[in-house]
């Protein structure tokens, strides 16, 4: 297991997306761009629900909702693949970004659903004691006046686990799309293996992180095509910083498109 080193991974990231940088931005926006009417129709469903539409538009709702999740990790996917391939000095194009590798996505679905349940199942016992503070927020929202949160030790106690488990978390399993995608080993062997890779270099990985963040803060000031330069440049800086911690085998080989 490698050591992190930040900095080499953000110059890595850097460059291996000045190595094709119209694939990667254009695959990006191909992404955001078939979002936006399935976040449009979400959005039609949902209002109409409110005002009691058919139990039908439920069925919609879910079929909505599983199709966006299959193009964002079709996307993930996409960057992944190109990212590695960059990093390896080549150069993906716009193909690369495309291929379409059901078994691979299988897995990250399965670790992302795996993911989200154990976070559930660890803020479970938070819920009671965060409800009041979550409908303050929510009133405040549908209003627009200030929320006054109804915070006692106890619920200030719980928020700063909740906080602090999330942030464990996301930062603990900072890589699971580069190891469910290139090794694959189970979705529940992945969050272990994410889990003995960044543990001892926790703090590094947050630095890397806090870095990303900030960087996608810039695009998002800058312009509409800043976000996806962004998005692809924080990609290829994770993946740089996988290959650091994890070395450079790609056992499933996801990374080798036929053609």
């Amino acid at each position: 297991m490698g050591e992190l080193r930040v900095g080499r991974a953000l110059r890595e990231g850097w460059d291996a997306f000045r190595r094709a940088p119209v694939p990667f931005v254009a695959f990006s926006l191909l992404v955001a761009l078939l979002q936006l009417p399935i976040n449009v129709l979400q959005d039609s469903v949902t209002v109409a629900r409110s005002q009691g539409a058919a139990p039908s538009s439920l069925l919609v709702s879910l079929l909505l909702s599983l199709l966006a999740t299959v193009v964002n990790l079709w996307g993930i996917a996409g960057l992944v693949r190109g990212s590695w391939i960059a990093l390896e000095g080549g150069r993906p194009r716009l193909a690369t970004f495309l291929h379409w590798d059901g078994a691979a996505l299988w897995r990250l679905l399965l670790a992302t659903l795996l993911l989200a349940l154990l976070l559930a199942l660890l803020l479970l016992p938070l819920g009671p004691v965060l409800q009041p503070i979550a409908t303050a927020l929510e009133e405040s929202a549908t209003s627009g006046l200030p929320a006054t949160l109804p915070v006692t030790p106890l619920g200030a106690l719980a928020l700063a686990a909740g906080v602090g488990i999330g942030l464990y978390l996301a930062v603990n399993q900072s890589f699971l799309g580069q190891i469910a995608l290139l090794e694959g080993p189970g979705p529940w062997r992945t969050l272990l293996r994410g889990r003995a890779v960044v543990d001892p270099q926790w703090l590094q990985v947050l630095l890397l992180h806090l870095l990303q963040a900030l960087l996608i803060l810039i695009g998002v000031l800058a312009c509409l095509v800043g976000v996806f330069v962004a998005l692809a440049v924080v990609t290829c800086m994770s993946t740089a910083a996988w290959r650091q911690l994890a070395g450079t085998a790609d056992p499933r080989g996801f990374a080798r498109v036929p053609g």
